[in-house]
């Protein structure tokens, strides 16, 4: 089944699972690839060239842990993905697959992701780990203890950076007349609004209300209204788009 072989692929870093999921994806290793560079290159993957499914060296294969890295972070968008690279052991046909990132069993609310080994590369990892509500990703390549040096940028990212909660969802972030309007426009946030930020960065968290301009009644529930902007030492972090809480009718 698909499952067993994402298991073998993801676990135990198959190599034959590799090739053959490519097959019956794409044909050939071949197309896989070329498909693998496409969707690299949407993610922003920019300095990343895969010319096979398994990442052996090959002449024109290579990557960069910043693009590793944002693909990681595509790749936990995933359920099936984040499931299978979060567990230790998988049992199948009786025999009982084992994890090779040891970074499950030694770093506390470690999640995944991949350990990576070649001649050329040397010992690699791509890690995940959430705490506190935060998640951070690490890359590490050509390491020669790639667990000491995960362990070590990790600690230093929780260290130095924190999760800001600035809303939640539904919460209340304006109100304001509406011109034709029977009632005040009830702005609103549909998600929660949170910001990762360095602990030195922390006092220099600004948020500016926008309303559109030209907004008129009649106002649906849910319309957009307006954007909610997040700035950090005056650069722009995030934008949250406002919408109406509930309608507003026209004056006739």
């Amino acid at each position: 089944r698909m499952d067993d072989m994402l298991h073998a692929l993801l676990l135990r870093s198959g190599n034959d699972a590799a090739v053959a999921i490519a097959e019956h994806i794409a044909g050939t290793e071949a197309e896989f690839a070329r498909i693998m560079n496409a969707r690299a290159a949407e993610l922003g993957a920019q300095h990343s060239r895969f010319v096979n499914a398994h990442g052996l060296d090959k002449p024109g294969h290579y990557s960069t842990a910043y693009d590793l890295a944002m693909l990681a972070r595509a790749a936990l968008l995933y359920p099936a993905f984040q499931e299978i690279v979060a567990k230790r052991t998988y049992e199948y046909e009786g025999a009982t697959w084992q994890n090779t990132n040891r970074l499950l069993w030694r770093y506390e609310g470690a999640e995944g992701i991949k350990t990576g080994t070649t001649s050329r590369a040397g010992d690699c990892l791509v890690a995940a780990v959430s705490q506190e509500g935060m998640q951070l990703i690490s890359v590490v390549l050509g390491s020669t203890d790639r667990w000491r040096d995960s362990t070590a940028l990790l600690d230093w990212g929780f260290a130095n950076f924190h999760r800001i909660a600035l809303a939640e969802r539904g919460d209340v972030l304006a109100r304001f007349p509406l011109e034709g309007g029977l009632s005040q426009v009830v702005a609103v946030v549909d998600r929660p609004i949170a910001l990762i930020v360095r602990d030195a960065d922390v006092d220099s968290v600004t948020a500016e209300l926008n309303i559109d301009p030209g907004v008129r009644a009649p106002i649906r529930k849910g319309q957009r209204v307006g954007t909610f902007d997040i700035y950090v030492n005056g650069e722009k972090a995030k934008s949250v788009t406002l919408t109406a809480r509930e309608s507003v009718v026209r004056r006739t």
